[in-house]
């Protein structure tokens, strides 16, 4: 539930965009089922998306790799990665 308590705390929807499907890096973590792309480019502003992507290391720790990809393209997304 931290994904949908980040999203909750700043009155946003929480939306996977991406898990074990889609084109990834070789040896991705998305092929493991240890990764999730969520959609941040229907976020308010920017000040919003940095700092829930804050929230989202804070609260999720060192064992998850998060990631604030493609930003300002249409691509954009929060990658978080289990298993580190």
């Amino acid at each position: 539930p931290i994904l949908s308590d980040v999203f909750n705390q700043f009155g946003a929807d929480c939306i996977i965009t991406s898990a074990n499907d889609g084109t990834h890096k070789p040896n991705s973590r998305h092929y493991s089922d240890l990764a999730l792309d969520i959609r941040s480019k229907h976020l308010r502003d920017s000040m919003q998306k940095h700092l829930m992507f804050e929230e989202l290391k804070k609260r999720l720790g060192n064992r998850y790799l998060v990631l604030f990809e493609n930003v300002g393209l249409p691509a954009e997304h929060f990658h978080c990665g289990g298993g580190y």
